[in-house]
């Protein structure tokens, strides 16, 4: 029973990696656990409907990122992490320049102008990127390009690619969705 009261519920909140980082590379921040919806477009014509039949789970309130900048891949988060996970390596990886992102498989771009943010997320070496201007956010991925209203990040115009897609599901909006209120609220 003693050794039951030991446990640091690490599956709850665990950010081991973020105190043993000596550069501070790694920050833990909250989300809120929801399912965001994913949208989905049906072209009819030069018509397009937005439906939302899936969602992207965000199961745990605690994350963590590494701000690939100011890490040096010195394996001190690895050493320590209860999950033998490679935190450096697994987690969202934030970049502020294009040279490290260019170099790197994953991750976010955040570039700041005087007013307004451009993020560009990569996954398996696809791109998706979301510009804000004054009034809406430019959705672009390999497939179409959106604009999206500013408060809600419902799609009020699309521009699909290619002749033979009817319909296109786009998760990388829910998920730049998310990482923009993230992030903005980090930097």
């Amino acid at each position: 029973l003693r050794e039951a009261a030991r446990c640091l519920q690490c599956d709850v909140l665990c950010n081991v990696c973020v105190g043993v980082c000596p550069n501070r590379a790694l920050v833990g921040f909250e989300v809120e656990k929801k399912h965001l919806k994913i949208p989905t477009i049906t072209l009819n014509g030069a018509e397009f409907f937005v439906s939302f039949p899936n969602k992207l789970q965000i199961a745990q309130k605690h994350q963590i990122l590494v701000v690939t900048d100011w890490c040096n891949d010195c394996g001190n988060c690895t050493s320590f992490c209860p999950f033998a996970g490679q935190p450096h390596k697994d987690k969202l990886r934030l970049h502020f320049n294009h040279d490290t992102f260019n170099e790197d498989e994953n991750g976010l771009l955040v570039i700041k102008s005087e007013k307004y943010f451009d993020l560009t997320l990569k996954k398996d070496g696809n791109l998706a990127q979301l510009t804000e201007n004054w009034d809406a956010y430019i959705f672009e991925n390999d497939y179409c390009m959106a604009v999206l209203e500013k408060e809600t990040f419902n799609i009020e115009q699309i521009t699909i690619f290619y002749d033979d897609i009817q319909i296109l599901e786009i998760p990388e909006i829910a998920q730049l969705k998310m990482l923009y209120k993230t992030v903005i609220g980090l930097v």
